[in-house]
């Protein structure tokens, strides 16, 4: 992570013990004169969406809209879109409903530990507190045209009056308090006109922000410095957004200045030049398009342009998932973290459907939308442009080196998709060399998820490590060595890949470094050749300086794989290894498993050729 990392973790460790971080950050500031509610629906910014009043697009009433915002106005919530939990109307904000652990409210959030087996996975606390289930009742307001308002506008004051700032856990991420800012800042709008909300309603919320923006400004570094993901880019477009639409706010032309400055960087260092995103992640890279939507219809609204770079990182990011997506239903591979993060849902769509958002960030970049038309892209003020999007060719091979990606996409209705990369940022699965093949529109052979960030170590083991994904261990080792939470050792790089076009088939070829913990010189080889027109792949792996340790190869297989398809498997003089069938795992969605048959082939040889055919 470099010596930058190194220095400024001691630090931070050392204001979080010392109680610096608690000076620094105070609790219950008094409430301040900000903004009155006139000023506020007089100013100049534009929103996306102005007001409930000036919103025109169809009207689309469905049963499960009204399901869903039926279920949260009894305090029924959704949450990572997988698992339904009864909270009830008097929520207290902080306890845990995945195991009744209940924070302390009165804790300094620089005391609170958010990673031990006591409290579970914070990520339960937190799911409510993004606010993100309000999208969903003013979409029923709208829809249904039945006010909302009193509701929505209670549920910010009740959290406003259990959380006193900087107290408790839901101070602990700044990423989380932007996203909860964000979607006030929706509601705000959306109910701009509505006389349930007052001057001192208004006042309350408002300072309420305002001091949630000052945290997330005066913490920024944590996310740069220390984590430099997804996270940091939320938090800069946060301060950015809170500087441009408050501009009376105290240190708010800093905030617009800085937080865009900073935004820019961010998406220039995180988003490649072949569009792939550092993370390694498909859902964490829809937040990205989320996030990048939500920037570039403000500016344009605005006339504020960014660098020209982040226009260009935003399309070449658009291309790359659409160049991942499966068209007849919107999926992508389920490869890398998922945590089950859709900051803006406005749409009934599957969580695992990635076109609502594809197609918002596609118009606000002025180009044409070639898939099924969704409602999202009217809440973000858009709608039918005319520029023609560039043409993709979905019938042949796709290569993005930097970020280590190779598709074959044939005109059998199969994709192929293999991740061949380097790591010069951090890896956060053990999983190089995966391979995903679909068939009309099922993934067949796929990646086993992520589960829980914080759960049983067998279970984390298993989802983070390669055992979960379509390729090889070293006895029971990992790729790599594993180290505390998100942590990795001895990453795995690509040492050269290459994805060849020929008369009747495409082959790829891709060579890492793997393994390093038991010596530094093992190479993993993969081959993959997929035949043209024909649902037939041939993988050939080959393990070089193996050490005595035999080979297992990993494959996760969909019910219908087991239906249409064989799997095979032979060592290289020929000789057939029967496959055992294991009892595995399948997260499709956080915090969801259910039990799945993995195939495994193992041998001592250091070479295993494996055919899967349909039937």
């Amino acid at each position: 992570m470099g010596p930058k990392y190194v220095w400024f973790r001691i630090w931070y460790y050392f204001q979080k013990k010392s109680g610096i971080l608690k000076k620094r950050f105070p609790s219950n500031p008094q409430l301040i004169e900000l903004l009155s509610l006139e000023d506020w629906k007089k100013s100049d910014f534009k929103f996306f969406l102005n007001s409930k009043e000036e919103l025109k697009f169809p009207i689309n009433q469905s049963e499960d809209l009204q399901k869903e915002a039926s279920s949260i106005l009894i305090g029924d919530h959704f949450f990572f879109s997988s698992t339904n939990f009864s909270l009830g109307l008097n929520y207290d904000w902080i306890t845990n409903p995945d195991n009744g652990f209940k924070y302390d409210i009165n804790k300094h959030w620089s005391e609170i530990n958010d990673y031990s087996t006591n409290s579970g996975d914070i990520k339960y606390v937190w799911e409510k507190s993004r606010f993100s289930y309000l999208n969903s009742l003013i979409r029923y307001d709208y829809h249904y045209n039945i006010d909302q308002s009193e509701f929505v506008l209670n549920e910010i004051e009740n959290w406003i009056d259990k959380n006193p700032t900087n107290l408790g856990p839901n101070y602990i991420c700044s990423q989380e308090i932007t996203i909860r800012c964000f979607n006030w800042i929706i509601a705000l709008n959306y109910y701009k006109n509505s006389m349930n909300l007052n001057t001192i309603l208004f006042s309350k919320i408002i300072n309420s922000i305002y001091w949630q923006a000052d945290h997330v400004y005066n913490n920024i570094n944590f996310s740069r410095i220390a984590v430099r993901n997804n996270h940091a880019i939320t938090e800069c477009l946060g301060i950015y957004t809170f500087g441009l639409m408050f501009n009376n706010f105290p240190n708010a032309n800093n905030w617009k200045k800085n937080g865009k400055k900073w935004f820019e960087e961010e998406i220039s260092y995180q988003v490649y030049d072949d569009g792939a995103f550092l993370q390694f992640s498909m859902n964490y890279q829809r937040v990205l398009v989320q996030l990048l939507t939500w920037a570039i219809q403000i500016n344009n609204l605005n006339d504020l342009p960014f660098k020209k770079e982040v226009y260009i990182k935003a399309e070449k990011c658009l291309i790359f998932l659409l160049s991942c997506m499966n068209a007849k239903n919107g999926m992508l591979p389920n490869y890398g973290a998922n945590d089950g993060a859709l900051f803006f849902k406005f749409g009934v769509q599957d969580f695992r459907d990635y076109r609502p958002q594809l197609e918002s960030l596609a118009l606000s970049l002025g180009l044409k939308w070639e898939f099924e038309s969704c409602e999202d892209k009217y809440w973000f003020g858009l709608s039918e442009v005319s520029k023609t999007l560039k043409t993709l060719n979905y019938k042949s091979s796709i290569k993005f080196h930097e970020g280590g990606y190779y598709l074959i996409n044939d005109n059998d209705n199969t994709k192929t998709f293999i991740r061949c990369g380097n790591h010069k940022d951090r890896p956060s699965q053990a999983d190089n060399l995966h391979l995903d093949l679909w068939y009309e529109g099922d993934n067949i052979m796929r990646d086993a998820g992520s589960y829980k960030y914080n759960t049983d170590e067998n279970y984390l083991k298993y989802f983070f490590g390669t055992k979960s994904h379509n390729t090889l261990t070293l006895g029971n080792n990992d790729q790599m060595l594993k180290g505390g939470r998100f942590i990795w050792y001895y990453w795995t790089q690509s040492l050269g890949a290459q994805l060849i076009e020929k008369n009747d088939e495409y082959i790829f070829n891709g060579v890492i470094s793997a393994f390093g913990h038991l010596d530094k010189n093992i190479i993993h080889k993969r081959q993959v050749v997929k035949k043209k027109g024909v649902p037939l792949w041939i993988i050939t792996d080959e393990l070089i300086h193996k050490t005595n340790l035999p080979i297992h190869q990993y494959w996760h297989p969909s019910k219908l794989f087991f239906e249409k398809f064989e799997i095979t498997s032979t060592t290289n003089d020929g000789s057939l290894i029967s496959p055992t069938i294991e009892n595995g795992y399948y997260s499709s969605l956080y915090g969801q498993k259910e039990t799945n048959s993995q195939i495994v082939f193992s041998t001592k040889d250091s070479k295993i050729i494996t055919t899967i055919k349909a039937k």
